[in-house]
């Protein structure tokens, strides 16, 4: 009975595994996954979401424009990956607020939000311009509105430019929310979490366009506030103390003599202790600034006016982020994050004028260790270049001008993180598209492994049985090897143990097999990795799975097995041709195990290992590609190695831990519940 349960149980995986593996696999990078029509306007901004449906893979939120005055929806959230190439909305809803309950405007004015309610999703906050003029915190599992920051009721109005998660300001323990308004509000505005009321307004000369924040250069706890400003009369970057009680108090400012249109916190370029600030602005220039007094660092003209500045991956070593720029001069650039050189720029085309106003990393697709980046023009086209060069890696031709694009995470479940994109509106076919564009070529083979019981605890001289599944999602037959390697506690990487040369799989083919593992008399006692790769032994990993081993005991008899020994690859296996190797090859190599426990809840241990000692980079990423936590930046020696992630701050969700060693890099996704 038990054996019927147990095969019951592989199959219905090993049909779950195909399913997706197959969706996965039927489309190369840039290739479209859906594209969603939404009411009578601009889908003027987007983002990738938490997993709102449970189905595993990231869903996504857009914002049209000033449609809900026609009794319309803009806000819309929609699964990730879609079901069989066609869109579903999850929920749509239009926040009454205002006059006339308008949608947004820019690419800036929808943000997530930490997961409020605890229920695994994060929330959303949305600024409305047009008849809204509001700033709201939306619920992310169902679009209701939590509450909204009116300025038709706040007088006098204006538009909701940007809106941004800031830590916690007023010390209750919720991180608060920042927003920039428009003429006639001018102001930028602190709003508690929890309700949305005023925590401190600084009232501008001029709109706000942008806000964002930086750790605090007071030595209080709060972090303080970006704001960058212009227009006609009022042109600069500021500072403002978060911790300010009814007005915003200026810490200090930056006058650019033309309208600051974007703004990021940065790394500390002048090794000051603290942050360092980034703005571009509408005199072609961006900016590097002191984050504890505004000095300028660097500044770099672009040749036109800047839409958007962000902060990308080390594209040149030398340990400083590079800044993305995206302008009205027919470039995509990417500048020297530590004295704004110029690294590369790419040209795009001049339909429309070209202008590229969105622009973002995303995390590397071509396993060149360097995330690439993704950008918008007014030439129609979604453009993903590489991160070392500036390279076209791909286009996408959406037929309208690009608004908004994003890294969206893995939609649909091959590896890669794709592209969201949002259009302008279409006059005489419809409101604009939302685009989900796939970000890499998936692997050929997929790889897992499911342990007959768990979990598994064996003594040393004992064994534990398991099923490996291979798994060809492709119409072409493909070939790979398979190798197992093992990591020993208090040793490091050991392997491989088993290695099969050139399995070949027809198309659409599913090997399973039944192995049984000896685990050694001598081995020692401790918790271990059991690893299983597929690609091209040793040079290239398409793919892996693990499951943890405890052997709990040492060998006290005569019969001790002496090698790690298996049974079940070495057997004829129908459709499946290779050779077998035998015996350990190298003892330790640079790898990333993943994580344990996942999902988990609070805090998690990610573990790899080095073959030599070196600068090692641990960083973790939520789903829309921004950096969470940082956890390793320095030098590590060679072994295996255990992190700990302390994730109570973070919402729940899918995250990506990124290991990169010497130019190599690994990422793998991890759940937090809570």
């Amino acid at each position: 009975m038990k054996r019927r349960l147990r095969m019951r149980k592989i199959l219905l995986i090993i049909c779950w595994l195909v399913l997706s593996h197959q969706t996965a696999f039927a489309r190369t990078a840039g290739e479209l996954i859906w594209v969603y029509q939404g009411p009578n306007d601009h889908c003027v901004c987007v983002m990738g979401f938490s997993d709102v449906n449970a189905d595993q893979h990231p869903d996504v939120v857009g914002i049209w424009g000033n449609s809900a005055y026609q009794g319309d929806h803009n806000l819309y959230c929609l699964s990730g990956p879609g079901i069989n190439g066609n869109p579903q909305v999850i929920w749509s809803v239009g926040p009454q607020g205002g006059v006339s309950s308008g949608g947004g405007y820019g690419d800036q004015c929808l943000s997530y939000y930490t997961d409020n309610d605890n229920d695994g999703i994060n929330e959303i906050l949305l600024g409305t311009a047009w008849g809204g003029r509001c700033a709201f915190l939306i619920n992310g599992s169902d679009g209701a509105t939590e509450w909204a920051y009116d300025t038709y009721i706040n007088a006098p109005s204006g538009w909701c430019y940007s809106v941004e998660m800031i830590g916690d300001l007023n010390y209750d323990g919720i991180p608060d929310v920042l927003a920039g308004f428009g003429s006639e509000h001018d102001a930028a505005v602190a709003l508690s979490g929890q309700d949305g009321s005023v925590l401190w307004k600084f009232q501008a000369n001029d709109a706000v366009f942008a806000v964002t924040s930086i750790s605090s250069i007071n030595y209080d706890p709060a972090p303080e506030a970006i704001i960058g400003t212009g227009d006609l009369m009022d042109d600069r970057v500021v500072c403002i103390d978060g911790a300010s009680n009814g007005i915003g108090t200026v810490l200090w400012q930056f006058h650019a003599g033309e309208s600051i249109w974007d703004v990021a916190g940065f790394v500390d370029i002048d090794s000051d202790g603290f942050q360092d600030v980034l703005a571009g602005s509408w005199s072609n220039y961006v900016y590097c600034l002191s984050g504890i007094n505004g000095n300028l660092i660097w500044q770099s003209s672009v040749g036109d006016n800047v839409m958007a500045v962000e902060v990308g991956d080390d594209q040149n070593g030398d340990g400083v982020p590079e800044v993305l720029v995206a302008s009205w001069n027919n470039l995509i650039i990417s500048l020297d994050g530590l004295t704004g050189v110029t690294n590369w720029t790419t040209l795009v085309g001049s339909l429309n004028g070209g202008d590229v106003w969105t622009i973002h990393g995303v995390q590397d697709v071509n396993n060149d260790g360097i995330d690439e980046v993704v950008a918008g023009s007014f030439d129609q086209n979604v453009y993903l270049c590489s991160g070392i060069d500036g390279a076209i890696m791909w286009q996408y031709n959406t037929g309208n001008r690009l608004k908004s694009v994003r890294p969206a995470g893995d939609l649909d479940g091959d590896g890669k993180c794709d592209i969201i994109a949002g259009t302008q509106f279409l006059y005489s076919g419809g409101g604009g598209k939302m685009f989900a564009i796939s970000g890499g070529t998936a692997l050929a083979l997929d790889i897992n492994m499911i342990p007959d019981n768990s979990p598994v605890q064996v003594p040393a001289g004992g064994s534990f049985g398991y099923t490996g599944i291979l798994i060809n999602g492709t119409n072409q037959p493909q070939s790979a090897d398979v190798w197992v390697m093992v990591n020993v506690p208090g040793y490091g990487i050991f392997g491989p143990i088993q290695q099969l040369n050139n399995v070949t799989l027809a198309a659409l083919d599913t090997l399973t097999v039944h192995v049984s593992q000896a685990v050694p008399g001598y081995a020692p006692i401790g918790p271990y990795f059991y690893i299983a790769y597929c690609g091209d032994y040793p040079s290239t990993k398409n793919d892996s799975a693990f499951f943890q081993f405890t052997v709990t005991a040492g060998f006290a008899g005569d019969d001790a097995c002496a090698e790690w020994h298996s049974e079940g690859w070495n057997e004829p296996i129908a459709n499946a041709n290779f050779s077998i190797i035998n015996g350990p090859q190298h003892p330790l190599e640079f790898d990333l195990f993943g994580s344990y426990p996942n999902p988990f809840n609070a805090s998690t241990n990610i573990n790899f290992s080095l073959e030599y000692g070196g600068k090692v980079d641990l960083t973790i990423y939520n789903v829309m590609g921004q950096k969470v936590a940082h956890l390793v930046d320095g030098y590590l020696p060679e072994g295996s190695h255990s992190v700990n992630w302390e994730a109570a701050e973070a919402p729940s969700g899918i995250y990506y831990a990124k290991l990169n060693h010497f130019g190599e890099t690994m990422t793998t996704m991890i759940t937090l519940v809570k």
